[in-house]
């Protein structure tokens, strides 16, 4: 990864893409502050703040994997993860706060119910979870998101989500990512990195950092793609039978050549181009605004 700068902004869906899985989940874990290991540098900014310490209590990180416990209903896994998530109102609530236990408890179940209701699981809160149960289908997409409520179920200011698509049905996609847009209108930055998503589901996306050779080719709204891309200072056009997605991919991929200017091919030369144009996100100071300057 080479100086991929991006910003992510309150109440908006910023997606990670690139045909690499590696630079997603690298740059998915720095934002997420899930990476603890070798070397890398850069800033995270958040609200004029640029310390770590402060953008850990801030963000929370939804991993891939689809998480649950058989024999225990969705209720009860999302309660469980909001007494270890939630400090005021841990299980040791006495402990933790001045508040009485019955007061306690009146919160916790009122955070669990509207997380459930914010994910759409609220009709089937109830439902036992099987000993094997199928990770696809109606059932698959449930599962999911009861694992991606027991992680937000803090409802931290930041929330990134590893590639939260991952095997789901088309059908169950769309619902999957309806609820994570539902969660960023009330008012939360969620960053994803998706995997070739479909049409409808990149078209509810705000922005998009667009990834190759590690290197960010495009960080921006997704209203401005196809004007820069198909620009005249980078020479690509895209064919009306193209689908969006799958041009952005050829692009990454390098199988797609501008017609014009073929300097412009090389994603060192796209992303200088990128960040001197007017339609770059440029990384800012202020508030709502999650910032990656240099990661």
């Amino acid at each position: 990864m080479t100086k991929v700068n991006f910003t992510a902004k309150l109440g908006k869906i910023t997606a990670i893409m690139g045909p690499d899985e590696a630079e997603r989940r690298t740059l998915t874990d720095l934002i997420g502050q899930r990476r603890r290991y070798g070397e890398y540098a850069g800033d995270i900014i958040v609200n004029e703040t640029d310390t770590d310490l402060q953008y850990e209590d801030a963000v929370c990180f939804v991993p891939r994997k689809t998480l649950y416990i058989p024999g225990l209903t969705y209720y009860d896994l999302v309660l469980y993860s909001a007494r270890l998530r939630i400090p005021d109102i841990k299980y040791l609530h006495n402990i933790y706060t001045e508040r009485t236990t019955m007061e306690n408890d009146y919160l916790l179940e009122k955070r669990v119910n509207e997380v459930l209701d914010i994910m759409g699981l609220t009709k089937m809160k109830f439902r036992v979870i099987e000993e094997r149960p199928v990770l696809r289908g109606e059932l698959g997409g449930d599962l999911r998101r009861l694992s991606i409520a027991m992680e937000i179920v803090a409802l931290p200011p930041v929330i990134v989500l590893e590639d939260p698509l991952y095997g789901m049905d088309p059908g169950v996609s769309v619902k999957v990512f309806d609820c994570l847009k539902r969660l960023s209108r009330r008012g939360h930055v969620v960053v994803c990195s998706l995997v070739k998503p479909l049409p409808q589901i990149f078209e509810a996306v705000d922005s998009l950092v667009l990834l190759s050779n590690g290197r960010s080719i495009y960080s921006g709204e997704i209203k401005y793609l196809e004007s820069f891309f198909c620009s005249a200072a980078i020479g690509y056009k895209r064919k009306k039978a193209t689908d969006m997605v799958d041009f952005l991919m050829d692009i990454a991929l390098g199988t797609e050549r501008p017609q014009t200017q073929r300097e412009a091919h090389s994603p060192h030369t796209m992303q200088e181009l990128m960040e001197k144009s007017a339609m770059f996100d440029a990384p800012r100071f202020g508030r709502d605004y999650v910032s990656a300057n240099d990661a």
